[in-house]
């Protein structure tokens, strides 16, 4: 895989992405992003509750995206092991 990568979380308020040259760098700007915003804001959830509801997905050239889901055409699915730092794609 070659990335670029986009980390997508929805809370239900909003819509948070972040990009990355790899899925890790992705989710580590979308956390660092969370925590920023969970300060200025007082947001009550904790990255830890919110981690596993992020989407990673590959957005090469030509990838589509539409408003608040993942990419339709031309994406892949990351699947990041959190815990061991490692990740697989399908897709």
């Amino acid at each position: 895989m070659n990335g670029p990568y986009l980390a997508i979380l929805h809370t239900g308020s909003f819509e948070f992405m972040a990009c990355g040259r790899d899925a890790e760098q992705a989710l580590e700007v979308l956390r660092r992003g969370w925590r920023e915003h969970a300060r200025r804001t007082g947001a009550r959830w904790q990255w830890s509750e919110l981690a596993d509801s992020v989407d990673v997905v590959e957005v090469p050239p030509g990838t589509v995206l539409r408003d608040r889901s993942t990419p339709l055409i031309g994406a892949r699915t990351a699947f990041t092991d959190r815990d061991e730092g490692g990740s697989r794609a399908t897709g």
